[in-house]
C-alpha cells in the first residue's frame, strides 16, 4: 500500500519547478580536511541552458486568438518534421526485427514537448535506467550543496563511528586515483584503506588514552535491511549485488590474492583482516595437467570465507562481498589502533535504543560531494551507489532511517510531480533497477527526462553524470555513428537478463536537445547486440536532425 507523502516529503518537493543557469560541472573526489584529494576524472563543461516553458494567458471567450500565416506555416513544418523522425525510427526498429520487443519516445527539450510515442505507455523492465530517476530524484531532495560526511566522536572512553549512508567510502576504484600528501608533505597517487583508516587512527593516537572502552558503529541512517529480496539470491556474492548500508566501506567487499607456498596456499586480503574466519581447503598443485581452479566463496549470513580448488600459479584479486560492512570499518579501525599498541576492548553496533551519537569530533570527517556519487552511479552503473542514495533521499525526506519502502514513496511522490499521471503505470521496487519486477513506461522516462531542466537546479550536472558516448562509462565503446561534431549523447544504460534499455539526452551542435527512451524487454540472449544496436541508431537520427 502506498503511504501519504509527510508534510516534510511535499515541502521539499513544493517550488522545485524552477530555473536557473547553467553551471560547469567538475567532477571532484575530496577529503579536504585531510589534504586527501581524489582526482577521478573531471567533464568537460557542456553548458546546457536549461529550457523554459512559455506561459500564456488563455484567451476569454470574448476573443478570438490570431495567428498568422507564417506562424501556421511554422507549426505545420514541426509536425512534419516530428513525422519524419517517427518515421526513421520506425524503420530502424522494423531492421531489427525487435519491433516486439520495443518501446520508444523522444522528447525535443526546446519545446518541453514529446515528439515520438511509438508503443510509449507500455510498462516495460527499465533495468539500470531505473538509476536515472534515482539520481534525479537525489539531486532534488538533497540538495547542490550536500556531501556525505562519514565522522568518529569520542565521549569518554567510547568510539562512535557516526555514518551517512555514504557508498563511496573506501570505495577502491577512487581511492586508486587519489592523489594526497602525508605528514612530511610528499606526495601520492594511489591510498589504501588502511591509510584511509588511519587518518582516524593517528588522531585517536595523539589523544594519549590509556583505553578506549568500545568502538560503536552508528549505521542507523539506513534501515539494516541487508539485500533487496527481489534480487537473485544465487548472486548476493558478486558486486552488483552487494548490500546498501548505512555504513559501507570498500565497496562492502573484500580483494583476496592467493599464492604458492610449500605446497599450500597462502592469502592475504585488501583490505587487511587478520580477525576474518578464513577456511583454506584449496591445493597448490602446478605443472602439467594442473588446473587453475581456485575461488573463493563467503558463506551466507556470516562473515566467514572459504578458499577451494586449485591454484597453479598466484592469483587475484578475488572479489567477494561482505557480510556486515557497518561492523568490518569498525573492526579494521579497532586493528589499526591494537597495531599501534592502543588498547580497545570490544566494538559493537549501535543498538536501536542507544541515544544518538554525541561527543568531539577526533579526525576529519570523510567526506563526498553529492555530484560525485551521482556521477558514479550514472556513469559507471554502480547499483549500490543508485541504493544509497535513495535510501540517503528517503531519510531525508521523512526523518526516519533510510529504506526501500519510504524511497518507494518518494520515488513515487517525485515522478508524479514531473510526469503527472503516467506514473500510475510504475511498478518501483529499488533504485537501481536489479529487481525485475520494477516496470516504467518510456513515456515516462522521456517525461522525467524532459523535466528535469525545470526540476533541478544545476540540470548541467546532472546531464554530464550520464556516460558520454564514445567516450566514457558504460557508452565508451557505443555511439561510433555518432562524432562529437554532430552531437553528444549522454545516456544511462541498462541491462539485466533479457532486458536491455537506453535513456537519455542527444545535444546536437545545432542546437537542437533531445531526451530520448528506448526500452527493450524479452529478448533473447542473442538479441541484445541487437537491441544496443537499435539504442545507438535512434540516438544517431536525432543526431542527424537539421537545426530549427
Amino acid at each position: 500500500m502506498t503511504r501519504r507523502p509527510s508534510g516534510r516529503l511535499v515541502s521539499l518537493l513544493r517550488g522545485r519547478s524552477v530555473h536557473s543557469a547553467a553551471m560547469k560541472f567538475d567532477l571532484r573526489h575530496g577529503w579536504a580536511t585531510v589534504a586527501v584529494v581524489a582526482l577521478t576524472g573531471a567533464s568537460a563543461a557542456l553548458l546546457v541552458s536549461a529550457s523554459h516553458r512559455a506561459s500564456a494567458r488563455a484567451p476569454s471567450s470574448s476573443q478570438s486568438p490570431t495567428v498568422s500565416t507564417k506562424t501556421q506555416s511554422a507549426a505545420a513544418a514541426t509536425v512534419s518534421i516530428d513525422a519524419a523522425i517517427t518515421e526513421e525510427i520506425r524503420a530502424a526498429i522494423a531492421r531489427s526485427g525487435l519491433a516486439a520487443n520495443v518501446t520508444a519516445v523522444v522528447g525535443d527539450l526546446s519545446r518541453d514537448a514529446v515528439i515520438v510515442d511509438l508503443g510509449g505507455s507500455r510498462p516495460m523492465r527499465p533495468a539500470s535506467n531505473q538509476k536515472a530517476i534515482t539520481t534525479g530524484l537525489a539531486m532534488m531532495v538533497l540538495g547542490d550543496g550536500f556531501a556525505f560526511g562519514t565522522k568518529l566522536l569520542l565521549q569518554g572512553d567510547r568510539l562512535t563511528i557516526v555514518g551517512d549512508g555514504d557508498p563511496s567510502l573506501g570505495d577502491p576504484e577512487l581511492l586508486s586515483g587519489t592523489v594526497w600528501k602525508d605528514a612530511q608533505g610528499t606526495m601520492h597517487t594511489g591510498l589504501t584503506p588502511e591509510q584511509l583508516v588511519d587518518q582516524w587512527a593517528r588522531a585517536v593516537e595523539r589523544l594519549r588514552m590509556p583505553r578506549i572502552r568500545e568502538i560503536v558503529v552508528d549505521d542507523r541512517i539506513f534501515a539494516r535491511e541487508g539485500a533487496h529480496p527481489d534480487w537473485p539470491r544465487d548472486q548476493l556474492d558478486a558486486t552488483y549485488c552487494v548490500a546498501c548500508w548505512g555504513i559501507n566501506f570498500h565497496f562492502n567487499s573484500l580483494r583476496f590474492w592467493l599464492s604458492p607456498k610449500d605446497g599450500k596456499v597462502a592469502w592475504r586480503t585488501q583490505p587487511s583482516a587478520p580477525w576474518l574466519t578464513v577456511v583454506n581447503d584449496a591445493t597448490a598443485r602446478s605443472g602439467k595437467g594442473a588446473k587453475q581452479s581456485a575461488g573463493i566463496a563467503r558463506a551466507q549470513g556470516i562473515d566467514a570465507y572459504a578458499i577451494k580448488g586449485n591454484l597453479a600459479k598466484a592469483d587475484g584479486p578475488y572479489i567477494v562481498t561482505m557480510q556486515d560492512p557497518p561492523l568490518f570499518l569498525g573492526n579494521l579501525l579497532a586493528s589499526r589502533l591494537r597495531t599501534n599498541g592502543v588498547d580497545v576492548g570490544s566494538v559493537r553496533l549501535a543498538a536501536a535504543t542507544d541515544a544518538p551519537a554525541t561527543g568531539t569530533a577526533v579526525g576529519p570527517t570523510l567526506s563526498t560531494p553529492l555530484a560525485s556519487v551521482v556521477t558514479r552511479a550514472n556513469t559507471d552503473s554502480e547499483n549500490l551507489y543508485a541504493e544509497a542514495l535513495l535510501k540517503r533521499a528517503a531519510a531525508k525526506a521523512t526523518g526516519r532511517p533510510g529504506s526501500w519502502a519510504d524511497g518507494q514513496d518518494l520515488m513515487r511522490t517525485t515522478l508524479r510531480a514531473a510526469i503527472g499521471s503516467e506514473v500510475e503505470s510504475f511498478a518501483i521496487r529499488d533504485g537501481s533497477g536489479m529487481s525485475k519486477e520494477n516496470r516504467v513506461t518510456a513515456m515516462g522516462m522521456a517525461r522525467w527526462l524532459l523535466a528535469m531542466p525545470r526540476m533541478l537546479p544545476d540540470f548541467n550536472a546532472y546531464l554530464q553524470s550520464f556516460a558520454e558516448g564514445g567516450s566514457s562509462g558504460t557508452l565508451k565503446k557505443r555511439m561510433d555513428a555518432v562524432p562529437d561534431s554532430l552531437a553528444k549523447v549522454w545516456c544511462k544504460t541498462g541491462y539485466i537478463a533479457g532486458t536491455s534499455c537506453l535513456s537519455g539526452y542527444v545535444i546536437c551542435a545545432n542546437g537542437r536537445r533531445f531526451a530520448m527512451s528506448v526500452l527493450c524487454n524479452d529478448l533473447k540472449d542473442s538479441q541484445v547486440g541487437k537491441a544496443k544496436d537499435l539504442q545507438d541508431a535512434v540516438a544517431a537520427i536525432l543526431a542527424r536532425q537539421p537545426a530549427r
